[in-house]
């Protein structure tokens, strides 16, 4: 972490500094909400896009966090319909990430009896690492009900796929209601579980998202 730090002060303006740092070590605490889109106000209680948009900029340029940003309609092509101030960021080092949550939380991780929103998020930035790295373009799917959210979409022959994360098992609603509404040619469910394939959604251990 300290080299990250380091690298902050080196390369960023003296004024952008502090703002550039407070937004980085937010992550955590963004990825352990119920909802993971990124919240300025986590940041802090002045936090808004003015103040804080151009460090976000920055640490995407340093390759140090991405974006996934939300569409208003999981249509091809993806693109079309982001919303560019509804997003999620995500560490592009899910080590640093998993250390700054401290040894107890890596542990419990290990032993898997780690529980709470934290694990789902440190799940979500696994994978989305993982696809980012294999070279997929990702965004994500949230209505404007707030109702369905699905963590991560991407693009295969026109086709646009949806991804749902699951920490522990469990019923994916939000999925289902995806493939009734939107007939996709199949579906991926990543859980801490089995292989298994039940018409148009294929369930598959986190760890082989790296397969897909």
């Amino acid at each position: 972490m300290e080299s990250y730090r380091e690298d902050i002060k080196h390369y960023a303006s003296t004024a952008s500094r502090q703002k550039i740092s407070d937004g980085y070590l937010s992550i955590p605490r963004q990825l352990a909400k119920k909802y993971t889109k990124f919240q300025y106000k986590v940041v802090s209680k002045e936090g808004s896009a003015r103040r804080y948009e151009n460090c976000l900029n920055w640490l995407v340029d340093a390759g140090m966090i991405q974006l996934c940003v939300n569409v208003s309609t999981p249509q091809f092509p993806l693109v079309a319909y982001e919303k560019p101030d509804q997003f999620k960021a995500y560490v592009t080092d899910i080590g640093l990430l998993t250390s700054f949550y401290g040894y107890d939380t890596q542990a419990a991780l290990l032993k898997d009896t780690l529980t709470g929103p934290a694990k789902g998020g440190i799940y979500e930035n696994l994978v989305f690492d993982i696809l980012t790295k294999r070279g997929f373009g990702l965004n994500y799917y949230k209505n404007d009900k707030n109702t369905q959210e699905i963590e991560f979409l991407l693009v295969r022959d026109g086709a646009v796929i949806p991804i749902e994360v699951k920490s522990k098992r469990g019923a994916t609603v939000s999925l289902n209601h995806f493939i009734d509404e939107f007939a996709p040619p199949y579906a991926y469910k990543l859980v801490a579980g089995n292989v298994g394939v039940s018409d148009t959604k294929i369930t598959l251990p986190l760890y082989m998202a790296m397969f897909l």
